[in-house]
């Protein structure tokens, strides 16, 4: 979870769509460990262009909880986002990843467009499935 963001360890979903989109990602199968600690305040990236989300919770290594208002960056947007990955210990032992995201929006159209669930959620269900299964995969040593 740490390492996970533009420029660092990659979203592990789907690379070449989100470089279609001007991400610049490269996804590792691999620990960085020049990326492992993480810090409340830190900034992490989801695209080249777009503002960092920063690190509002970093709770090692239980907690990666990333906020982010792209209208601070000057794009005009009321928009503000956080995306929280939870790593939850289950009583047989395993452990569970859970990623979630909220999203809220101003009333005016672009920020209503911008932050649309309808364009949003069917997304990020797609990448994040995705990205959780790689990472169990990682996890479990079955890839790379």
């Amino acid at each position: 979870m740490a390492q996970i963001g533009q420029g660092r360890g990659g979203f592990y979903a789907y690379e070449k769509l989100e470089n279609l989109a001007g991400c610049q990602i490269t996804n590792v199968s691999r620990v960085l460990p020049e990326h492992q600690r993480v810090q409340a305040g830190d900034s992490i990236r989801l695209h080249v262009e777009a503002p960092p989300m920063a690190v509002a919770i970093a709770d090692e290594p239980q907690a990666l909880v990333l906020f982010g208002n792209p209208g601070e960056g000057g794009e005009g947007l009321d928009l503000s986002s956080s995306w929280a990955l939870l790593l939850i210990e289950q009583p047989d032992g395993s452990t569970r990843l859970i990623s979630r995201t909220r999203y809220h929006h101003a009333a005016d159209l672009r920020s209503t467009l911008a932050g649309s669930p309808l364009l949003i959620e069917p997304l990020s269900f797609v990448m994040e499935r995705k990205m959780l299964r790689v990472i169990k995969a990682l996890a479990e040593g079955a890839v790379g």
